[in-house]
Order: structure tokens, then C-alpha cells, then sequence
């Protein structure tokens, strides 16, 4: 991002992860030896990798025990022109989390977030149909994850909703699908390349995914009966929000 022109960019995460620095480096490298001259000597006002790496914090800053939530308390209001979020708010409460990225953007500021809406392995790596957490009653399910970093099943619905009440205007493209007849990888799913608003039978997707889903519907936990089978058969999304300018 700086090496396409930023000012400056904020990284916030809620946990602190391990580094391997020198593996990060190489990386870096890699990534600098795709740009131009011109991005060259942006990338390089803000990383120094002459000696392991080196961010300049006048213009990279990381937040570390930053939960989505308060994402908005580092930072001045409305000073952010794009927040960008990948694999984040499924494990969040999405209505403080989307409220506090409205409080944070500009006017007429984005924010882009990849979803998962898949159980991430909670009872698919155990045999279990992909959906299977989904039939579980609501209560039943909170008592299950309450302070855990597990999916918060919010769904297409949800989102819609809530960055609709927020003020938002947004698209809402589907990323991946339930996929059974992908033996073995992770979690029965495949990508939907490129994203799209709506599936087509055949291009995204095939009968016995749609056979999946619906097999699963008569089970399905009151919240999620109303779900399409286009919805139902969603494994994750990107979504893309304006804030009014």
C-alpha cells in the first residue's frame, strides 16, 4: 500500500503472533523486486531491509491487543480513508466491530472484508456435515464459544443488514462454496473465482453441492431457515462498504 501511494498505514491485530524475521524479509525482498522504480523508492521511505526490517512509524504503525471492536480507539474519528479486514469478523460481535470501522472512516471512506462463514473445523474436521454448527440452537451455541476465537455464524443476512443500518452502501459478493466432491480439502469447499453478487449452477457450483445444503435445511437452527440455498451453500464472502461522503 505505501508502495502505491499511501500516506501512511495502521495494522491492528488482537493477538501478537511468532515472526520469523528473516523469512519476512526475504518476503520483503521479493515483494520490492515487483515494483517499479517510483514504488522502489516509496517502499522504501517506509521499510528499511538494509539490516533485518525496519518500519519507518512515521508512516507504518502496528496496534497489537486491538480487537475489531475498538479499532476505532487508537486512531482520531474519521481519519482513516480505507480499513481492510481479511478472515476477522467472523470470530467478532460484527455490530460493534462494522460500527466502530463507520466511526473510524472519512466520509465517503471504504472498508473490504473477506468472511468465512464456514465452521473453520469445528465439527467438519470430525466427520460432521460442513453445516452441522448450524443446527445447533443459538443459546447452545454461545455457551459453546463464549470467549473462544470461534465463528460467530452471523450470515449474508446479517452483514446486509447491519451495514445497511450503520449507513452503509454495499456489495456483497459470495467467495467460496460447500464443495463435497473435493476429497480431502480442507472443509469441503472451493473458491468462487471471481467473486459474484449470484451463483450459476454449473459455473460456481454443482448439484451435489446444492444437494448438500438442502439436505441439511430441515435441521437448520430457526435463524438460518430463512437462508437461500444460494446463501446456504455460501462458505465465505467479500463484501465492499462505502461510508456517505
Amino acid at each position: 500500500y505505501m508502495a502505491w501511494g499511501a500516506a501512511d498505514y495502521t495494522g491492528m491485530d488482537r493477538f501478537y503472533s511468532t515472526h520469523d524475521v528473516e523469512r519476512e524479509r526475504q518476503i520483503y525482498l521479493a515483494l520490492r523486486s515487483t515494483l517499479s522504480n517510483e514504488e522502489k523508492t516509496r517502499f522504501d521511505a517506509a521499510v528499511d531491509l538494509s539490516q533485518g526490517i525496519r518500519f519507518n512509524e512515521a508512516r507504518i504503525r502496528y496496534y497489537y491487543g486491538t480487537a475489531a471492536e475498538d479499532c476505532d480507539q487508537p486512531l482520531p474519528p474519521e481519519s482513516v480513508d480505507i480499513v481492510l479486514g481479511r478472515g476477522v469478523l467472523q470470530a467478532t460481535d460484527i455490530h460493534r466491530s462494522l460500527a466502530a470501522i463507520y466511526r473510524l472512516l472519512k466520509p465517503g471512506g471504504l472498508t473490504c472484508h473477506k468472511v468465512e462463514l464456514r465452521d473453520l473445523g469445528m465439527f467438519s474436521h470430525n466427520g460432521y456435515h460442513p453445516l452441522e454448527f448450524l443446527t445447533l440452537r443459538e443459546s447452545t451455541y454461545r455457551w459453546m464459544v463464549e470467549g473462544a476465537d470461534r465463528p460467530n455464524r452471523r450470515h449474508i443476512p446479517d452483514y446486509r443488514r447491519i451495514l445497511a443500518d450503520l449507513g452503509f452502501t454495499s456489495t456483497i459478493r459470495i467467495a467460496a462454496v460447500i464443495d463435497p466432491t473435493l476429497p480431502g480439502h480442507p472443509d469441503d469447499y472451493r473458491e468462487v473465482l471471481p467473486h459474484k453478487e449470484h451463483l450459476v449452477l454449473g459455473v460456481d457450483y454443482d448439484q451435489p453441492s446444492l444437494d448438500l445444503a438442502r439436505a441439511i435445511r430441515p435441521r437448520l437452527d430457526p435463524h438460518f431457515q430463512s437462508l437461500s440455498d444460494e446463501e446456504l451453500m455460501a462458505s465465505g464472502i467479500f463484501f465492499t462498504s462505502q461510508k456517505p461522503a
